[in-house]
C-alpha cells in the first residue's frame, strides 16, 4: 500500500477532481433522453413500474432479484405527487396516474438523471477510496479512469439497476477497506447495510459477502486476536447484511425456497433436455455455444483497454507478492463473481454483467500507476519536479486518449437517431394503418422491444381484459394508458408480438394467415442466435432461413445493420408498401 504522506503530487486536487467530476458528468447527461417520448431499453419500464405499484400500496414479487432504484424512483414520484397538487396540475391520486400516463416521458428522463447523478457520485467515491489506499494522485487516476469508462458512462443513460449496484457496492467496499486496516465498529455496521443494499439491487451483489468474510480475518489478524470484539463486529454485520436483504427485497424469500427453479433459469439446460422438452431435433441448431469466459474477457479489454488491463496485472501480482490487503480483497470478489457470471447459461449474458469488476480493476491499475510514479521520482531525482509532472502527464494523458474516444463515442451514439426509430418513421409513412404486423416484441410492454409502433385498439381491449385475470394493477395502467393513446392522431398496427422467450410461429402458419410484414432483428440473428443452442432462439432461425429465399416474400428494406422489413408479394409480384 502506498503511503498516505507519499511525495507524488503531480496534480493539484481540487482542480483536476472538478474537471474529471464535470467531465463525468458531461459525459452521462448528454443525450439521456435519448428515444423519448418511445423507450429504446425494455428494462426501464420494469424500475417505473414497480415503483408505481409501490406508490399504489402494492408490491411487486416477480422482479426479485433486480430492485433497490425503484425505491429512488418510488420518492420521486411522492414527491412529484405533491409538487403538482400544491402548485395545482392535479387534485387527486387518480388525476396524478392520468398525468403520469400521459407524461410519462418527463418521469423515465427524471430517473434516467436520477442514475446518471448516482453514477457521477460514483466517481467521487472511487476517489476516496483511492487516496485512502494509496493517496490523492492514485485517487484522481482512478477517477478518471471510471469518468471515461465507455461501458460506465452508457449504463448511467439507462434508468436501470447496474449503475446503482456499483455505487453501493463501491460505498461497500469504503469501509471493507477500511476494516481491513483496522476499522471500527461503524464500520463493520456500515459494511453490512451497504452490502443488503447492494443484493435488494441485483442478485450478483450478493458474491460481495466472500470479501465480507475475509476481511474479517483481516480484522483479527491485525486488531483483535484475543478478543471477542471482532466476532461480534463481523456477526453483526452479517445480521445486517441479511436483514437488509430480505427486508428490502421479500421476493428473495421465495427466490431461495425454490432453489431448483432459480438454477435453472440461471444455468439453463442442456440440449438434450431442450430436444426432449420443446420440440423436434430438426429445429435445435448445433453451432458452439457461447464461451463466456472469452466473452466477458473481451468485454473487459474494451473498456479497460490492452494496455491498463497489463499495468493491471503486473500490479496485481506486485502488490500481491508484497501481501497488500488491498488486492487480496479485490480477488476476493472478482475472482467468485467472474466465475459466477461466466457460469451462467448462454441465453443470459450481458455486458454490463461485468459493471461491478471495472472499479476494482481501475483501483488496482490506479494503485500500480501510483506505484510507478513514485519509483520513477526516485530514480529521476535530478530532474526537477516540474519535469517529471511534465514527463507523468504526458505518458498518462497518451494512455488514457483511446479510453476518452472510446468514452465519446458511446455517449455521442445517445444523439444519433435509432434504427429502431428510423424503422418506426419509415413504418408510419410508407405501410397503411390497421396493417398486419408480425414481429419481436409483448403487446403489455410500454414501447415494444423491437420497433415502439401503437397496437390497435381492438388489441389492447383484448390484453386488458386478459390483464383483469392475472394482473389488475396492470390492467388499470393500461386502461388509463389507452385512453390517452385514443386521443393521439398517428397510425396503429394490427401487431403480432411474440415475446423474446417464446417460440416463432411456424413458417406453414405465416404463409396460411393474413400477415402482410414481418421485421426482424437481423443483427440479433446473425451475432447471437446463431451461436445459440436453444428452442426458442432456433425457431427464429428457421424461419428467418425460410424467409429470405422464399420468392413470394420480399426485403423491402433495411435500416441499419438490424432492422430488415419483409412483405408479402401480391399477385402481380409487388408488396403494398413498394
Amino acid at each position: 500500500m502506498l503511503s498516505k504522506n507519499s511525495r507524488i503530487k503531480i496534480f493539484k486536487t481540487i482542480p483536476f477532481l472538478f474537471l474529471i467530476l464535470v467531465g463525468g458528468a458531461c459525459l452521462r447527461l448528454y443525450g439521456i433522453d435519448f428515444g423519448l417520448p418511445d423507450l429504446l431499453n425494455v428494462d426501464e419500464p420494469f424500475e417505473i413500474n414497480r415503483a408505481l405499484r409501490l406508490a399504489t400500496g402494492s408490491f411487486d414479487f416477480s422482479r426479485a432479484g433486480k430492485g433497490g432504484l425503484y425505491y429512488i424512483i418510488f420518492i420521486e414520484l411522492v414527491l412529484s405527487f405533491f409538487v403538482l397538487y400544491l402548485t395545482g396540475l392535479t387534485k387527486s391520486p387518480n388525476e396524478f396516474a392520468y398525468f403520469f400516463v400521459s407524461h410519462d416521458d418527463i418521469f423515465y428522463l427524471m430517473a434516467r438523471i436520477t442514475s446518471a447523478l448516482i453514477g457521477i457520485i460514483s466517481l467521487y467515491l472511487i476517489y476516496r477510496i483511492g487516496c485512502k489506499n494509496g493517496g490523492k494522485t492514485v485517487g484522481l487516476m482512478a477517477m478518471f479512469l471510471l469518468a471515461i469508462s465507455g461501458l460506465n458512462v452508457t449504463h448511467a443513460h439507462f434508468a436501470t439497476v447496474d449503475i446503482t449496484l456499483v455505487f453501493l457496492l463501491l460505498l461497500t467496499w469504503s469501509y471493507l477497506f477500511a476494516i481491513a486496516e483496522g476499522g471500527k465498529k461503524k464500520d463493520f455496521y456500515l459494511a453490512g447495510l451497504f452490502g443488503g443494499l447492494s443484493v435488494i439491487t441485483k442478485l450478483p451483489g450478493i458474491v460481495i459477502i466472500a470479501p465480507m468474510v475475509v476481511v474479517y480475518f483481516m480484522h483479527r489478524r491485525l486488531s483483535f486476536p484475543s478478543t471477542g470484539e471482532s466476532h461480534r463486529y463481523f456477526a453483526m454485520m452479517i445480521i445486517i447484511f441479511f436483514l437488509v436483504m430480505f427486508a428490502g427485497e421479500p421476493g428473495y424469500i421465495r427466490t431461495f425456497q425454490n432453489t431448483q427453479g432459480t438454477i435453472k433459469s440461471l444455468y439453463g439446460k442442456s440440449a438434450k433436455n431442450l430436444e426432449e422438452d420443446n420440440g423436434p431435433k430438426d429445429l435445435l441448431r448445433k453451432p458452439s455455444s457461447i464461451n463466456l469466459h472469452r466473452f466477458y474477457s473481451k468485454v473487459i479489454i474494451k473498456d479497460i483497454g490492452v494496455t491498463f488491463l497489463l499495468i493491471f496485472i503486473v500490479s496485481l501480482l506486485y502488490f500481491l507478492f508484497n501481501r497488500s490487503l488491498v488486492e487480496i480483497l479485490v480477488l476476493s470478489f472478482s475472482i467468485p463473481y467472474f466465475i459466477a457470471i461466466c457460469s451462467t447459461s448462454s441465453i443470459l449474458y450481458y455486458e454490463r454483467y461485468v459493471l461491478p469488476l471495472i472499479p476494482l480493476i481501475i483501483l488496482v491499475t490506479s494503485r500500480g500507476v501510483g506505484k510507478s510514479i513514485e519509483y520513477l521520482q526516485a530514480k529521476l531525482n535530478r530532474l526537477s519536479s516540474l519535469r517529471v509532472n511534465a514527463i507523468v502527464l504526458f505518458v498518462l494523458v497518451l494512455l488514457c486518449s483511446p479510453n476518452l474516444l472510446s468514452a465519446v463515442e458511446a455517449t455521442s451514439k445517445f444523439r444519433q437517431e435509432h434504427p429502431r426509430i428510423q424503422a418506426k418513421k419509415w413504418i408510419q409513412k410508407n405501410i397503411p394503418s390497421e396493417t398486419r404486423i408480425l414481429m419481436e416484441g409483448s403487446p403489455e410492454h410500454r414501447s415494444q422491444s423491437l420497433i415502439p409502433l401503437l397496437n390497435t385498439k381492438a388489441n389492447i381491449k383484448e390484453m386488458i381484459s386478459d390483464l383483469k385475470k392475472r394482473d389488475p394493477g396492470k390492467a388499470l395502467y393500461w386502461e388509463l394508458r389507452s385512453r390517452y393513446l385514443d386521443k393521439l392522431d398517428v397510425p396503429r398496427y394490427d401487431l403480432l408480438l411474440i415475446q423474446n422467450d417464446h417460440p416463432w410461429i411456424e413458417y406453414e402458419e405465416f404463409k396460411a394467415t393474413d400477415i402482410e410484414y414481418v421485421i426482424f432483428d437481423v443483427k440479433s440473428i446473425n451475432q447471437n442466435y446463431r451461436k445459440r443452442t436453444d428452442h426458442v432462439r432456433s425457431t427464429r432461425i428457421a424461419f428467418y432461413d425460410q424467409l429470405v429465399i422464399d420468392p413470394e416474400v420480399t426485403e423491402i428494406t433495411k435500416l441499419g445493420d438490424r432492422i430488415e422489413i419483409f412483405g408479402k408479394k401480391t399477385a402481380d409480384g409487388k408488396t403494398d408498401a413498394l
